[in-house]
């Protein structure tokens, strides 16, 4: 009985932990947007590659790309096919647009 009372409160507190929201260090007054191509080291470079020619996992090559930047944004922010959502790791619109911008200058 005890084993299944300290597991039901272990996996209660897992719940509550996960349910907080990370709060966004862009709400700091001090905090200087990322330039898009520290976002993209971070988070892009393993599947697009160093200069987004990479393909690995299924990622498309960004050399090629025609999306325009709403397009971007869209799969930025939600993922598409096998690249998970990303948005949640740019934390301002200056941010984004950094960002877009320097997906868009690996274009050949």
């Amino acid at each position: 009985m005890v084993l299944k009372l300290i597991a039901l409160f272990s996996f209660l507190a897992l719940v509550l932990i996960g349910c907080t929201e990370t709060p966004n260090p862009a709400d700091d007054p001090n905090y200087k947007s990322r330039p898009g191509k520290k976002i993209y080291k971070e988070r892009c470079i393993s599947c697009h590659g160093s200069d987004g020619k990479l393909c690995d996992s299924g990622a498309k090559d960004l050399s090629r790309s025609k999306m325009d930047s709403v397009s971007i944004v869209d799969i930025i922010t939600d993922g598409k096919n096998g690249m998970p959502r990303q948005g949640r790791y740019i934390f301002n619109d200056e941010e984004m647009s950094n960002t877009v911008q320097y997906v868009k200058s690996l274009r050949e």
